[in-house]
């Protein structure tokens, strides 16, 4: 048996020696842990309190598995982590644990717990569930959020109930994550469910300083895509870019006014699913909205730009929504331009037709005159389109200037 901590957060590692070690129980308490590079460890039961790291090369549950207490921490590191036929992670409510594995390969349907509130962070993972038939499933109150641009396979099913999330960690000036998700079984996002990557593209940039990313709006400029971005009171907007038909990008920032800072673009959801995609949730990589100034003679930020939604199912089937819309340019004495609309495309490969679903790909509303951002497009195809797709643009708000269908 192995206790490593106490009731004073540790400041730096503990090492736990030995190539091959063996363990009944393990209790981690506010403690950072490091087990010998290239050690085989295999432990029966582990429990979590506290704020904690662990760092092990190959890690075996041969008993129940690990348990995080209620609103404990954990950054987890490992090549390959396997977990026994009688045993299960479980994620207190209100947790938080950031995983960095090669591989976890989880026994069936119960392998995986996450509780109310929790948070599973997720650096380049594949999650791995016995011959493949088990399922994730995602409650109400859970998020499971993606810290990388490498893509997570769940080998299995996936299930998100109403009120939870999927979504990646917010870019900054570069492009740093995004949701790319590969389940080989099913995905069902269920009524009330997202995949929420909305205003987590590239950052906004200074007061009075352009924005990030391809298509950034220049000072009060809206943000481009899908859609040029809407020009502001003393700049232009930036330029669409991107793919329509395989769209990977971030969305674009709008320019910063001298007292609003322009909206953030929206992100990137690319989504593969080897079976059913059920959607009746709600998808949204929509580019964040400046903030109105205050005050004097302030000027507005431009909105920013959709992002992108990307997904190929084998059968797809649902009545949810789908959107990457441009965002609102702030409205001061001097005021900014809208974001262009995003990338979204949708293919269904065996069955199901896309166009069943809600889309919106506007631009945003600018507060300049004719300063509304470009539309965004939405690319569809069904099974029976070999060589052939449908193409959408334009949405709610009336546009302002451009949209590129290259």
């Amino acid at each position: 048996n192995l206790k490593v901590g106490g009731s004073v957060a540790a400041g730096t590692n503990t090492l736990v020696g030995g190539a091959d070690l063996s363990i009944d129980t393990m209790t981690v308490l506010n403690s950072q842990v490091i087990f010998d590079t290239g050690s085989v460890v295999n432990v029966g039961t582990m429990s979590v309190t506290g704020t904690n790291a662990l760092t092990a090369s190959t890690l075996t549950f041969t008993g129940s598995g690990l348990g995080m207490a209620q609103g404990s921490t954990l950054t987890w590191t490992a090549s390959q982590v396997t977990v026994g036929a009688a045993g299960k992670v479980a994620i207190g409510s209100n947790a938080v644990v950031t995983l960095t594995f090669g591989r976890i390969d989880l026994p069936g349907s119960s392998g995986l717990e996450l509780g109310s509130g929790s948070r599973l962070r997720v650096a380049g993972s594949t999650l791995a569930y016995a011959l493949g038939v088990g399922t994730l499933t995602v409650p109400s109150g859970a998020v499971v959020e993606s810290a990388t641009t490498t893509r997570l396979n769940i080998l299995g099913d996936l299930t998100m109930q109403a009120g939870s999330q999927l979504t990646h960690t917010a870019n900054g000036s570069a492009k740093s994550y995004v949701v790319d998700l590969n389940v080989t079984g099913n995905f069902d996002l269920q009524s009330g469910a997202t995949v929420d990557v909305s205003s987590a593209g590239f950052v906004y940039g200074a007061y009075s300083a352009n924005g990030y990313g391809p298509g950034a709006g220049r000072s009060q400029g809206g943000g481009a895509y899908g859609g040029d971005g809407g020009r502001g009171y003393s700049d232009i907007g930036g330029g669409a870019y991107g793919s329509l038909s395989d769209p990977s990008d971030l969305g674009s920032s709008g320019g910063s006014g001298n007292n609003s800072y322009g909206g953030r673009g929206g992100g990137a959801a690319i989504l593969t699913v080897g079976g059913t995609l059920t959607l009746d949730g709600t998808i949204n990589a929509d580019g964040g909205s400046s903030a109105d100034p205050t005050g004097g003679s302030y000027m507005g930020g431009g909105g920013g730009s959709g992002g992108t939604v990307n997904i190929t199912a084998a059968t797809l089937t649902g009545s949810g929504s789908v959107r990457g819309n441009g965002g609102r340019g702030g409205d001061g004495n001097y005021d900014g331009g809208g974001g262009g609309g995003g990338h979204i495309a949708i293919r269904a490969v065996s069955s199901g037709n896309p166009d069943l679903l809600a889309f919106s790909a506007s631009g945003g509303v600018g507060a300049y005159p004719n300063s509304n951002g470009g539309s965004g497009t939405i690319y569809t195809r069904n099974p029976l389109q070999t060589s052939s797709f449908n193409l959408k643009v334009g949405g709610s708000v009336a546009a302002g200037t451009n949209t590129l269908v290259g």
